[in-house]
């Protein structure tokens, strides 16, 4: 095979300032097209352009590693942000470290790459500390989306996830609201139930959405709760928005296996000879 200069003499690496650059404006792409992509050839798109982050960061992880727990802030909140991409245990120490930083961009950036890690072994508290305490609204989600996503790869629940995320169901922020009305799903955690009901009151379209998941997997999950999430469901079709009216009718649909349509009072009917 002739001799390729692109192949076999790349020369000298990027200095680290110019590397994290190079980071940061990929995975601004790469987060851009996984919240907007809306068809396959977008999808494919995110996908090749999370294969290249990952083995660019795994190519130079101690590096990263180095400036999250050394550099000056900027390079911080950037390293915290690509070590999720590295798929290793190794980085999980320093992120969680990452989620006690003065920089919210660092504690935003170190919550999420923990989530993209989805490791059922990571400590859940300095997470659940995050979500509970942590001023920035950014931070908070990003946290109980990580809380989120260790539950989903298989980790434990505890009474002091299901108290945090209840308590997060009424956060300023709407994508911490909408996170945690989903652990709750994942946690089966009954006693949620009227806080779910409550945030269907809302206009925020992301919350009820999430409140709605909530609520139709726990009426699924245990035969018990089919009568309370049922009439939540109900009340909630009652007082939501018109532009709001379509999801909890949907819900309503999955969690019954009846279609009643636009008509409250058969819904209202139904949900009442529910025990």
């Amino acid at each position: 095979m002739p001799y390729d200069p692109r192949v076999w003499d790349k020369g000298a690496p990027d200095s680290i300032g110019v590397f994290l650059a190079g980071l940061d404006k990929s995975m601004r792409a790469w987060t851009n097209l996984t919240l907007t992509a809306q068809t396959q050839t977008d999808r494919n798109k995110a996908r090749r352009l999370q294969e290249v982050l990952m083995r660019e960061v795994h190519a130079r992880q101690q590096e990263l590693v180095d400036e999250l727990e050394s550099g000056p802030p900027r390079n911080r909140a950037i390293a915290a942000g690509a070590l999720g991409f590295s798929a290793s245990k190794d980085v999980q120490g320093p992120l969680l470290v990452g989620l006690g930083d003065k920089d919210s961009a660092v504690v935003q950036n170190s919550a999420l790459s923990l989530a993209l890690l989805e490791n059922p072994e990571t400590p859940m508290e300095p997470l659940l500390e995050v979500m509970r305490a942590n001023l920035n609204g950014k931070a908070r989600a990003n946290a109980a989306y990580a809380v989120r996503t260790i539950l989903e790869a298989g980790a434990p629940s505890s009474p002091d996830v299901v108290k945090a995320a209840r308590s997060a169901l009424f956060d300023q922020e709407p994508f911490a609201q909408a996170q945690a009305a989903l652990i709750v799903a994942v946690t089966g955690a009954g006693e949620c139930i009227p806080d779910l009901a409550e945030a269907l009151g809302g206009r925020e379209p992301l919350v009820v959405n999430a409140a709605t998941q909530a609520l139709v997997a726990l009426g699924r999950q245990d035969v018990k709760l089919l009568g309370p999430c049922g009439r939540a469901l109900v009340t909630g079709l009652g007082t939501a928005p018109e532009e709001l009216q379509p999801v909890l009718q949907r819900a309503l649909v999955m969690l019954s296996g009846q279609n009643f349509g636009e008509d409250e009072k058969a819904w209202s009917e139904w949900a009442q000879r529910l025990p």
